[in-house]
């Protein structure tokens, strides 16, 4: 029951189909945790930016040397109108330039720190949602491995193949994820190398067990996936609760 069918077709697995969906569900995650709840994060940030800078405005405004001419001006100069509307005119148009420069520099400061942290955030928001998803998947598929070695006595050197085979696709889904978020990968090219690992699982599987059993085993990993979605989700519903 267990030898590899070499002659036979790759078979369409419905478990296969759906650990695709999921596993593209995945790495598509810049899109799905996108949308307005960013866009007003990125609004109030640009908000608040705009506030220090009036503030820093007011600190330089309060604080800058009132005019009224220079300390080095003659007892004349600084008796005549004209100069001391000048000397005013001088002053006023550096405090301004001044504001100006510091104002400009603060808001080149704050965006760029503003930013990063942001994007850091976000990225280590969906960095857990998707490694919690992937555990998640996993438990499921390892609790279908081992019921179905239990239940068909499959002998350990199948079943270590079997595990292998869970574990490597698992591992590589992470590695592809981490390159994602540093940019070595586009969302497309993640989608590809996803579908590179379906597509070598499910040969494998096939291949290790043949086309009925690797049917029935679909079945188990069914299962087991539900089973353990629904303790997550049960799980986080308490913890909401308390």
């Amino acid at each position: 029951m267990m030898d590899s069918k070499n002659d036979s077709k790759p078979l369409v697995i419905l478990w296969v189909a759906m650990m695709l969906s999921l596993t593209l569900a995945a790495v598509g995650w810049y899109k799905v945790y996108s949308g307005s709840k960013k866009t007003r994060q990125a609004h109030g940030r640009c908000k608040e930016a705009l506030r220090t800078c009036e503030e820093e405005k007011e600190s330089v405004t309060a604080n800058a040397p009132r005019s009224g001419g220079s300390m080095g001006a003659s007892k004349a100069d600084s008796l005549n109108p004209d100069h001391r509307s000048r000397s005013k005119q001088i002053n006023d148009a550096a405090l301004e330039r001044l504001i100006a420069q510091k104002a400009k520099a603060l808001a080149e400061k704050l965006s760029a720190k503003k930013v990063g942290d942001y994007i850091d955030d976000e990225k280590s928001k969906k960095a857990q949602k998707f490694h919690k998803f992937m555990d998640t998947l996993e438990t499921g598929m390892v609790s279908a491995a081992n019921r179905y070695i239990e239940d068909k006595n499959v002998s350990e050197e199948v079943a270590k193949k079997m595990h292998s085979i869970i574990e490597s696709g698992f591992e590589t889904h992470r590695k592809n994820f981490q390159r994602l978020q540093r940019g070595e990968l586009t969302e497309t090219e993640a989608r590809a190398e996803g579908g590179k690992v379906y597509k070598r699982d499910r040969e494998a599987t096939v291949a290790l067990l043949g086309e009925e059993e690797a049917k029935e085993y679909g079945q188990y990993i069914r299962e087991e996936m539900k089973k353990a979605f629904e303790k997550q989700q049960a799980e986080e519903k308490e913890k909401e609760n308390n």
